[in-house]
């Protein structure tokens, strides 16, 4: 399945879409340098299918990409980070505690 994730900045969130159907989508909200992202959803008929790792993986590779830093307050993309360590540079300092505690 290809799936292409875009910055729909108007609506604060990220959205996974393929074949021209929203797949899924990451909420976020913007504090300065830091984004907060907050809540991970995924079309029940895209479940299972990675929707919501590729979500993440693309949120946090523009981000590192921007310079930025990421506030992971979604249990999703927290426990994802924590499966993929190699994008806690990513994290903002002051929440890598969090995430590696869970």
């Amino acid at each position: 399945m290809d799936v292409d994730v875009v910055d729909v900045a108007e609506r604060e969130r990220y959205e996974a879409q393929s074949d021209g159907l929203v797949a899924g989508v990451l909420e976020y909200r913007d504090h300065g340098q830091i984004r907060e992202l907050v809540h991970t959803e995924v079309a029940e008929e895209f479940e299972g299918e990675g929707v919501g790792a590729t979500l993440a993986r693309s949120a946090l590779d523009g981000l590192r990409a921007e310079g930025r830093h990421a506030r992971p307050t979604c249990v999703f993309v927290a426990e994802w980070i924590l499966r993929h360590q190699d994008y806690l540079d990513v994290v903002e300092p002051d929440a890598q505690a969090r995430v590696t505690t869970r």
